[in-house]
């Protein structure tokens, strides 16, 4: 592995949705929408939230219906994601070694009335399957684009137990 901060086995406990044990740093707000006859404002991120790390960029990603991006994660960097339209499945995996929670897998939905920001550190694998027509997905995060900060993985790489089928509940 890039890094001996991230555990080369990427084991982990088989997903959980009806009670997963929340991934240590990874923050998910939930986020009031202000509605009038004008117009809905939500504020997705402040300088002032405990998890801002900083701003370095922001940049928006579109997909459409049965698009999975997985997965990657980086060393340095934090995102912070926002689904400003449509909804999606976000998959994380946490393969920090030393973290309390290395090897869970979680699973946030964004978007669709889930008006949430997601806040995740480094080392954590991150993903996702876009479940409407289109998905409009604004990252923000807290260092420039570097290439030799991302490591990835096959969206079904097995290393990662995690179920990007939608599950009847």
């Amino acid at each position: 592995m890039a890094d001996e901060r991230i555990d080369p086995r990427y084991a982990g406990n088989r997903q959980n949705p009806k009670a997963p044990r929340p991934i240590e740093g990874v923050v998910v707000t939930s986020i009031k929408e202000n509605v009038d006859d004008r117009q809905s404002l939500s504020v997705y991120l402040k300088a002032s939230d405990p998890f801002f790390a900083g701003f370095a960029q922001s940049y928006v990603t579109r997909t459409t219906r049965g698009v999975v991006k997985a997965w990657h994660y980086h060393l340095h960097q934090t995102d912070v994601w926002y689904v400003a339209a449509g909804k999606i499945k976000v998959g994380l995996f946490d393969a920090r070694k030393d973290s309390p929670t290395c090897g869970v897998a979680n699973e946030v939905i964004m978007g669709g009335g889930a008006n949430v920001t997601l806040a995740i550190p480094p080392g954590v694998f991150h993903g996702y399957l876009t479940l409407s027509e289109e998905a409009v997905l604004i990252n923000t995060t807290n260092t420039a684009y570097d290439p030799s900060d991302e490591y990835r993985a096959d969206w079904n790489d097995p290393r990662l137990p995690f179920v990007w089928e939608v599950v009847n509940r």
